[in-house]
Order: C-alpha cells, then sequence, then structure tokens
C-alpha cells in the first residue's frame, strides 16, 4: 500500500499545504511517484521547475528505461519546465528533500533559482544521467547526481549479472579447450628448414 492509500485526498492537500509553506526558495521537493520519486526546485511564488514530460512524470523513473520518459513522452521531448507547484504535487505528498546538505555545501537561493530558470526549455532525458533528480541536485550543489538512477543501474547490473557469468564461464572453458586440442603448427624457421632438406635430397 503506497503512502497516498493511507492518506485522504484532503489530508495529503493540507500535508502539501504545509510543505509549500516551508519552501524556502531553492529547496528541492521530492514527489513520490510508484516505486521511485519526481524531483523539481522550488523558485518562490509556489512555482517549481523541473524536467518533466507533458504529465509531469507521473509514471515513475523506471519506465523511462524504454524510449519514453516517465510521462509516456518521448526521451528527446522531455523539457525543463516552470510550473505551478500544485500541478506538479497532484494528489500526492511532497516532500522537502536536501539530502545532500549532509555531504555537500549548497549554493545561495538566489543562486540555486537562478540556475533552474536559465536551463527552461532545455530538452533531452535520460534515466541514467539525465533525469528530473539529476538536474535539481545540479542546481542546488553544482553537480549532477541522482540516488534513483544509481539504484536503477545497480539493479539492472544484479539482472543482467547472473546471466553473463555461464557465458563468460562457457568461453573459458571453450578456450582451454581449444588451447590443448590445437596442434602447434611449425614455425617460419622450422618450415624453411624443412624445405632446405627436401631440396637437398
Amino acid at each position: 500500500m503506497s503512502s497516498n492509500d493511507k492518506m485522504s485526498l484532503e489530508a495529503i492537500y493540507r500535508h502539501n499545504e504545509g510543505v509549500l509553506s516551508r519552501c524556502n526558495n531553492g529547496d528541492l521537493l521530492q514527489f513520490p511517484r510508484g516505486r521511485f520519486a519526481h524531483w523539481a526546485v522550488y523558485v518562490g511564488g509556489g512555482h517549481v521547475v523541473h524536467r518533466t514530460g507533458n504529465n509531469n512524470d507521473r509514471g515513475g523513473i523506471l519506465s523511462s528505461l524504454s524510449s519514453k520518459s516517465p510521462s509516456g513522452v518521448i526521451l528527446d521531448k522531455a523539457e525543463i519546465r516552470e510550473d505551478s507547484f500544485w500541478d506538479v504535487v497532484g494528489d500526492t505528498p511532497a516532500k522537502i528533500n536536501n539530502y545532500r546538505d549532509k555531504t555537500r555545501v549548497a549554493l545561495s537561493g538566489p543562486e540555486i533559482v537562478e540556475r533552474a530558470r536559465k536551463n527552461v526549455g532545455e530538452v533531452g532525458y535520460n534515466v541514467l544521467w539525465k533525469n528530473c533528480e539529476h538536474f535539481a541536485t545540479w542546481c542546488r550543489y553544482g553537480e549532477e547526481y541522482s540516488k534513483q538512477a544509481n539504484t536503477a543501474a545497480a539493479a539492472s547490473v544484479g539482472v543482467f549479472f547472473p546471466l553473463i557469468i555461464p557465458f563468460g564461464i562457457g568461453w573459458i572453458v571453450k578456450r582451454i579447450t581449444d588451447k590443448n586440442n590445437y596442434q602447434r603448427r611449425p614455425s617460419w624457421q622450422e618450415r624453411s628448414e624443412v624445405y632446405e632438406l627436401t631440396t637437398m635430397a
């Protein structure tokens, strides 16, 4: 059961009013979207800047492993936009999440807002290195980072690695077998010595 199922729409609305009232310019906002989250930068006046498709990334990061973004928009059509907090949050509970403040120095609020707004209109999306969380963390800290992209990449390796091991072992066994069965061919020098012996006879 998701956290939205546990809360009524009225409770979610009240929760989000509280989140919005506590937002400072440059805060990162996290919006649950299934197994993953959508991220945005609060820029003041009840607005956020975020990398998104048409439906504010309602599908979650995992669905973007296909040729479409989380919202179903072709990847190169996803863009950085400024939208109302309420248009983005929908019926999900938002969270202020400046989680990298523990290990990184955040830029000032005005700098973060300026970085976010300067990129409005940029087009493109990639789940592993150009997603909404990468954009949000870049605005706040000056470097792109996505914990959920790293998690998705690790999960992919976890799925494919066990499939690769048997092929790797098979390749090694074949190489050893081929090497043992290989008939050593005479070197160039040995061949020329044999030729000389046969021509002299």
